[in-house]
């Protein structure tokens, strides 16, 4: 903000209205502008009130020139490449256009999954210019795997090119320059099922016959997803502020009425990068009997995230209430499966992050760990692709070892002899996903407790 109220500052002095000899209670000379300008120059008031500077930005150095009408305000904009570098960002990662975006994916993507005809939906963005939105939506629509095509439009024939230069890759794009504003030729009468217009109906000359044109457009039953700021934003004013999420929790699969649940954990600080992160799904320890999957180290899933990972930690069915391989096993390798294939193509709930399913790094600890470890021929025999590395940490590697064939009696001799107990106390009659000992309970280690029922069986597990 303070970059803007500069520029607005410089360009009231370069049109006479210095703000340097204006003292508490000078009156301010309206300033000229353009006719077509004078709503931006009423913002510009607004911007100066809004931060205490009086009472009552769009070219930067040259805003007098361009609010007189000295200079074109649209070559300033998008006349070089770095200009146009410069709006990309803007409308691709400033909050106000970003939620838009997003919101937008999301909704195409239920479309085009629901879609039951066998017919490709056809969709056209109107006015497509740097590619802000087409590029979020293709790569949204694109890991669905359905059946679409994607007519990209702009009035420039120069940013077409950009973006057949830029999609190159993908054989459902197509290209055109198109005026919306005027008659629509043959090609695009009642072809298309989705028709995408974001941020830019406010700069048609006639509402009403652009709209008029975009129905031209569409096929019978036909949508227009129609995305506008209808109020001033306040965008940079510390009160409008948001912390980013730092975990989003996703349902991975069901089993016989239990849910199995993963945490996807996101870094602190916005990521502004486009590029995706490789998934590294963490595997909770317990010994297979108690946890759950928010009993990783926060500051392992920190260093995770530092490396650009984007760590998800994993829930399982716990044992003995089903067995080892029919329980955790096949659920982390489930869990695998899902980073691969599910992930990627999910609508985050956190903007700028998304997932490579084609990197995936497993990390355990303890029974964790040995769980990590099997993925190396469970996932194989099942026809997926195991993971690309696996840390596993302080993990059991030999269930038929001297270890596991003597008795590991519960925590120590003494207390063993003290207690008497049922080891069915600590079971339950349905398969269970996470269980941590009451915080009314001593716990040993962090999660045992000797007077604890479902404690007392991790140690019999020999």
């Amino acid at each position: 903000m303070e970059l803007a109220i500069a520029y607005i500052v410089e360009a009231f002095h370069n049109m006479g209205r210095s703000q340097a000899r204006l003292h508490e209670g000078v009156h301010i000379i309206d300033i000229p502008a353009l006719s077509k300008h004078i709503k931006v120059k009423y913002r510009m008031y607004q911007i100066l009130e809004h931060n205490n500077l009086i009472k009552q930005d769009v070219a930067g150095a040259q805003l007098a020139d361009s609010l007189t009408g000295r200079s074109d305000p649209l070559p300033i904009l998008f006349g070089t490449a770095k200009a146009r570098t410069l709006m990309e960002n803007v409308y691709t990662h400033a909050p106000m256009f970003r939620a838009g975006t997003i919101t937008l994916a999301r909704y195409l993507v239920k479309v085009i999954n629901t879609f039951s005809e066998s017919r490709p939906i056809r969709i056209l963005e109107r006015v497509a210019g740097t590619d802000r939105t087409a590029k979020c939506l293709v790569e949204s629509l694109a890991a669905t795997e359905q059946s679409f095509q994607y007519t990209f439009t702009d009035l420039s024939a120069l940013f077409v090119v950009a973006a057949r230069q830029k999609f190159a890759q993908h054989d459902f794009m197509q290209y055109s320059v198109l005026d919306i504003e005027e008659e629509p030729a043959a090609q695009f009468l009642n072809k298309f099922g989705i028709v995408i217009s974001t941020n830019c109906m406010h700069a048609t000359r006639d509402l009403t016959q652009t709209c008029t044109n975009i129905n031209k457009c569409l096929r019978p039953g036909g949508v227009l997803c129609l995305v506008e700021l209808t109020r001033n934003l306040p965008w940079s004013s510390p009160s409008a502020v948001v912390n980013p999420i730092t975990m989003e929790t996703v349902t991975m699969k069901r089993v016989g009425g239990v849910a199995l649940e993963l945490n996807i954990y996101y870094p602190e600080e916005q990521d502004c990068g486009d590029q995706a992160r490789p998934v590294a799904p963490t595997i909770h320890e317990g010994g297979h009997v108690m946890l759950l999957r928010k009993d990783i180290c926060p500051s392992q899933a920190r260093m995770l995230l530092a490396a650009r990972f984007l760590p998800v930690s994993v829930d399982y069915r716990l044992f003995p209430e089903t067995t080892l391989l029919d329980g955790p096993m096949q659920d982390v390798c489930d869990a695998l499966a899902w980073a691969r294939s599910v992930l990627p193509t999910l609508s985050l709930r956190r903007a700028g992050i998304r997932a490579d399913g084609t990197r995936v790094f497993a990390v355990g600890w303890s029974t964790g760990g040995h769980l990590a470890l099997t993925l190396g021929f469970t996932a194989p025999s099942r026809g997926i692709q195991p993971p690309e590395a696996i840390l596993a940490l302080y993990c059991p590697t030999d269930y038929e070892g001297p270890f596991c064939r003597r008795p590991n009696l519960p925590f120590s001799h003494e207390v063993d002899t003290r207690l008497q107990y049922n080891l069915l106390e600590g079971l339950y009659d349905r398969p269970i996903t996470a269980y941590n000992p009451p915080s009314t309970k001593r716990a040993l280690g962090g999660w045992m407790s000797p007077t604890d029922p479902r404690s007392r069986i991790t140690p019999h597990m020999n």
